[in-house]
């Protein structure tokens, strides 16, 4: 709020934000992530590039792009116990995470272990969303409107 007093343009996200700046250099631009997820294509074929049936019932797990060393810990466990079900995961450890993941845990027939992806392209292609709440991750949720279990803090 300070700096719009010296720029010429002041770029907002949601409507609500609009009011606490000039209105004469506020332009919405909405959020660009969530226009992007809008143009995505609903494709399952994508999942084969994991290994994975594109018929089946796909669960997306991730906590951002580095993961979270906490959430990778309690998640080797209950990868297990979804081994065998009649539902597939993709696990994303985040590229911090995972090699130690890896040591103790391979790729099972409906459990996919990766470090990164395109998040967006996949939200598209899935059933069910479990991730960090943060700001870009809800949009891209939201925009595609995925079912999604959001975490917003894990101790």
């Amino acid at each position: 709020r300070f700096l719009s007093k010296f720029v010429k343009k002041v770029v907002c996200c949601y409507p609500e934000v609009m009011k606490d700046f000039n209105k004469d250099k506020t332009v919405l631009l909405g959020n660009p992530r969530a226009s992007i997820a809008k143009r995505v294509t609903y494709n399952r074929d994508i999942l084969k590039e994991f290994g994975l049936q594109p018929k089946r019932k796909t669960v997306f797990i991730v906590m951002g792009s580095l993961g979270s060393s906490s959430v990778n810990e309690k998640m080797i466990e209950a990868l297990y116990k979804m081994d065998g079900r009649d539902y597939q995961v993709i696990y994303v450890t985040g590229k911090n995470g995972y090699d130690s993941f890896r040591k103790q845990f391979a790729d099972t027939a409906n459990v996919k272990i990766v470090p990164y992806v395109n998040q967006v392209e996949i939200v598209a292609n899935v059933d069910l969303v479990i991730s960090r709440g943060g700001a870009t991750s809800a949009s891209e949720i939201t925009a595609l409107q995925k079912p999604s279990i959001i975490v917003f803090c894990m101790k």
